[in-house]
C-alpha cells in the first residue's frame, strides 16, 4: 500500500517540477529566477497539502466519534 502512495507522490511532485521547468523555459528565466519560482510554487503546494491533510484528519476524527456514539447508543 505504501508503494502506491509513494508512486502517486513522486508522480505529482515530478509533474509540478516539470511544469515549473516548462514555465521557466517559456519565460526564459535565469537560474536564480528559476530557483525562486520553484521554491515559491513548492512552498504553496506544501502549505495546501498540509491544510488539506489537517482537514482530512479532522473529518475522520468526527466520523469516528459519530460512529462510536451510534454504536454505543445502539448497545
Amino acid at each position: 500500500m505504501d508503494d502506491v502512495k509513494d508512486t502517486k507522490s513522486e508522480s505529482w511532485y515530478s509533474k509540478i517540477l516539470s511544469n515549473i521547468t516548462s514555465m521557466s523555459d517559456q519565460l526564459e528565466l535565469e537560474s536564480e529566477q528559476r530557483e525562486t519560482l520553484r521554491e515559491f510554487v513548492l512552498s504553496i503546494a506544501k502549505d495546501q497539502y498540509c491544510a488539506g491533510n489537517k482537514a482530512g484528519i479532522r473529518w475522520l476524527r468526527v466520523q469516528m466519534l459519530k460512529e462510536a456514539s451510534t454504536q454505543t447508543a445502539a448497545a
